[in-house]
């Protein structure tokens, strides 16, 4: 099959003009460092409450956890077809959330970025976390 010019520049028009959309889709992945962990109880919390605490908080939105030694845990998402996996590193002061693996996410190491939604998932763990860091007190 053969086409013609007039709709090859068409096709070609439509390709150039898309390209912008969907590269704004994509970021720089955002590692997130020392949260602080808000403690207002009386003492000082322990790692294992804490560990607690930040398991919990990922089971809220389907992250699946597990610890890998003490004051890590691998924290890995499916939606759909994409898969997120982050490191969570913590102690009784803050606790830091780090890039390691996806599919479907368009991740481009030599650029560091990636799908918009897998900060945006970061940001809502977050916000449980500390919510289930609160309700542990």
């Amino acid at each position: 099959m053969k086409l013609s010019a007039s709709l090859v520049l068409v096709i070609s028009g439509v390709i150039f003009a898309a390209a912008p959309a969907l590269a704004a889709r994509d970021e720089p992945v955002q590692n997130r460092d020392n949260i602080p962990i808000s403690w207002i109880a009386e003492g000082q919390p322990e790692l294992d409450k804490i560990q607690r605490a930040i398991i919990a908080g990922c089971a809220q939105r389907g992250w699946q956890c597990r610890a890998t030694k003490p004051g890590e845990i691998r924290a890995v998402l499916h939606v759909r077809q994409h898969m997120a996996e982050a490191r969570i590193a913590f102690n009784t002061e803050s606790f830091s959330i780090t890039y390691v693996n996806s599919t479907e996410l368009r991740y481009n190491a030599a650029k560091n970025t990636i799908h918009r939604k897998y900060n945006l998932w970061v940001t809502n763990l977050i916000t449980d976390i500390n919510g289930a860091i609160a309700l542990i007190q």
